[in-house]
């Protein structure tokens, strides 16, 4: 049992390694930014400042997931646990896939919680500076 639990181990770690090794940070900085801009878009059009609501940071997750691929490929995985447990059947791989795409979106769920609290601290402090100009610009010309 010690050694399939080692085995196990190294087959999770590898199949982390293998979903991660195309991660690209550029494509969620180009999908934040892509958001921001989607956003500030919303905001010019709701220029009325009162009618814009900073999205949460799980809305900006949602938006986010929205333009972000997932990496975790079903077909690759279950190759490499039949490769490495050729013994296993079909409804023990299913469940051994079942784990390993849960441990996968909770290391990319790790991830991705970083780019989620920039991306909504840089919306935060475009949105809220340009309210505060807006709010002087009206007291300025409209009062």
């Amino acid at each position: 049992m010690e050694a399939t639990t080692t085995k196990r181990q190294e087959m999770e770690s590898k199949i982390i390694e293998i979903c991660f090794k195309d991660f690209n940070p550029n494509h969620i900085y180009v999908a934040v930014k892509e958001l921001k801009r989607s956003l500030l878009n919303e905001f010019f059009k709701k220029i009325d400042t009162e009618h814009f609501i900073i999205p949460s940071e799980s809305d900006i997750e949602k938006l986010l997931m929205e333009n972000i691929e997932w990496t975790f490929d079903d077909d690759k995985i279950a190759a490499y646990i039949k490769r490495t447990f050729p013994g296993w059947n079909e409804d023990r791989i299913d469940s051994e896939l079942s784990t390993l795409e849960e441990i996968y979106e909770y290391e990319y769920s790790k991830r991705m919680v970083s780019f989620i609290k920039n991306a909504a601290r840089e919306i935060r402090g475009i949105v809220g500076p340009l309210r505060e100009d807006i709010d002087k610009l009206k007291e300025k010309y409209l009062q």
